[in-house]
């Protein structure tokens, strides 16, 4: 990976973001007040997310609440051409 616009292809970048979604999903599951945490489909979001347009989006879901949280980071960025071995290399140049 060359350039941080394809960031979102990096599995590690993936399976971080993944994880943040699971953190938040097992804290909202232990609560006693929530039965189910339901992820909404991408095929349910339009490009346009427009408040009501994701309460639409909630009610063909049959949700009781609707929760929007975005995740950005750009912390995960990694260069194949920088591995230690390579990093090594160029500190002794």
């Amino acid at each position: 990976m060359t350039t941080s616009h394809y960031y979102w292809r990096s599995e590690a970048y993936l399976k971080t973001q993944q994880e943040y979604i699971d953190t938040l999903d097992k804290a909202l599951t232990a609560s006693e007040r929530v039965v189910e945490v339901v992820i909404m489909p991408s095929l349910l979001t339009p490009r346009d997310t427009t408040i009501p347009l994701l309460r639409e989006a909630a009610v063909r879901l049959q949700a009781d609440l609707l929760l929007i949280f975005s995740i950005t980071s750009d912390t995960y960025y990694k260069d194949k051409w920088l591995e230690s071995d390579e990093r090594e290399g160029v500190q002794h140049m």
